[in-house]
């Protein structure tokens, strides 16, 4: 009876995981703490893109990877590099 109760316990986790990847696919970037910038600690006003996640802030979280591999692709190569986004925003 416990192993039963154990498995759909298991069960109803792993299928709230799965909606919840579905409904949440991003995680904050650790780079930048989810701000998209980067900043200097003696200069404040030195500020630029961040080149890990290219200014958006997340990243597909890496359950995904495992998951879906074929989402994680498409989620992650919607990611410009921050040269580009500089240069839209007209900086050198």
């Amino acid at each position: 009876m416990a192993a039963l109760i154990v498995s759909v316990t298991a069960g109803v986790a792993a299928a709230v995981y799965l909606v919840s990847l579905q409904v949440h696919p991003w995680r904050a970037c650790r780079a930048c703490g989810g701000r998209g910038k980067t900043g200097d600690r003696i200069w404040r006003a030195a500020h630029g893109t961040c080149p890990s996640c290219g200014g958006k802030g997340r990243h597909p979280r890496l359950a995904l990877r495992i998951l879906a591999p074929a989402r994680y692709r498409r989620l992650a190569a919607e990611r410009p590099s921050h040269k580009a986004i500089d240069q839209r925003r007209g900086r050198p």
